[in-house]
């Protein structure tokens, strides 16, 4: 069987208490040859400039387990994350699964760099919100995983530029279910982008449990249908013929 060229770093750790792991610009000197890197159970406070930039171009980079205290704005610069042809998976893939981001989501520029990834995977990672460009370059991301996370809505300028995208996932997000944080609804849907989850309402408290597509259904599609009757309604009222 084939395999990558792969390289695991793994914290040591005691009962409850991960290890820590320190990054520099001069780390992976001579570590071109790898294919994918994976980073497990570390507590990194700072992950720098050009952290990765001597592995060049990578398959896959995964953190799993573990905080990130501090993600620097460039801290993918000079990194080719892409997929790898001569790879058992080509994939061009960067994910975090289990990592605490105290920051709780990402500088406008920090995934910037990586104009050729494909698979973007932020699952279980205390992603609490995020900045209107922080996909702005993002336009050959196919795949973009985001569950179990505590954001509660997402903007449309975040999706702007991400022409390639087909697949998403929300598991388990709690969502406030509003006619404009809905918007993704029917946007997804016009453009072909599947959701492989159900999107279900956290609040208002009286929707709770609810599907989101019923929510939009029965608040937002019927006060626009109402407020074109209306509409309607007045500028039959004020034509000649009424009168």
């Amino acid at each position: 069987m084939n395999f990558d060229v792969s390289l695991t770093l793994k914290c040591l750790s005691t009962p409850g208490v991960n290890g820590y792991l320190t990054l520099v610009e001069t780390s992976f000197e001579e570590m071109d040859f790898y294919q994918t890197l994976l980073i497990r159970d570390c507590n990194i406070e700072n992950i720098p400039a050009n952290a990765f930039q001597n592995m060049k171009s990578l398959n896959f980079l995964g953190f799993q387990g573990g905080y990130i205290n501090v993600l620097d704005a460039n801290a993918f610069a000079k990194i080719d994350i892409r997929p790898d042809i001569t790879a058992v998976t080509p994939k061009g893939e960067l994910s975090f699964v289990d990592v605490d981001l105290i920051s709780g989501g990402f500088h406008e520029t920090t995934l910037s760099p990586l104009s050729n990834l494909e698979i973007l995977t932020v699952q279980h990672s205390r992603l609490v919100a995020f900045l209107d460009d922080a996909f702005e370059n993002l336009h050959r991301v196919h795949t973009l995983n985001l569950d179990d996370n505590l954001f509660t809505y997402i903007g449309k300028p975040l999706f702007r530029n991400m022409t390639a995208l087909s697949k998403v996932s929300f598991e388990n997000i709690l969502w406030q279910c509003t006619c404009k944080n809905l918007w993704f609804v029917d946007n997804f849907k016009k453009e072909g982008i599947s959701i492989g989850s159900e999107v279900v309402c956290e609040d208002p408290p009286n929707w709770r449990g609810i599907r989101a597509e019923n929510y939009k259904t029965k608040i937002c599609d019927e006060s626009v249908s109402l407020e074109v009757y209306h509409l309607l309604t007045l500028a039959w009222c004020a034509s000649p013929t009424f009168k």
